[in-house]
């Protein structure tokens, strides 16, 4: 997958915006993901990384979903803001 958005960085043509769904890849692809300043990648997460990957995903390429609210873990979403040194009410 990383092979693949590395190639379509490099591509001149406007690129649509990326989605990873329940993303629970690692902190390194992550970062690599991010890297690729020219392709617009937003991340919905998963929750077996989600506190890792808040730590290094910056808040503007989140997506919040409600799709799963059986997944919901209160407790990290009233810190959720803390993660980027921003507090919100939930």
């Amino acid at each position: 997958m990383l092979k693949y958005f590395k190639k379509a960085a490099k591509q001149e043509a406007k690129l649509p915006h990326i989605i990873m769904h329940s993303y629970g890849g690692s902190k390194e692809i992550t970062q690599a993901l991010l890297k690729l300043e020219s392709l617009p990648i937003y991340f919905s997460l998963s929750l077996k990384r989600t506190e890792e990957l808040c730590q290094i995903i910056p808040i503007e390429r989140l997506l919040l979903e409600t799709d799963s609210p059986y997944q919901l873990d209160r407790q990290l979403v009233q810190n959720a803001g803390e993660f980027h040194n921003e507090k919100f009410e939930c």
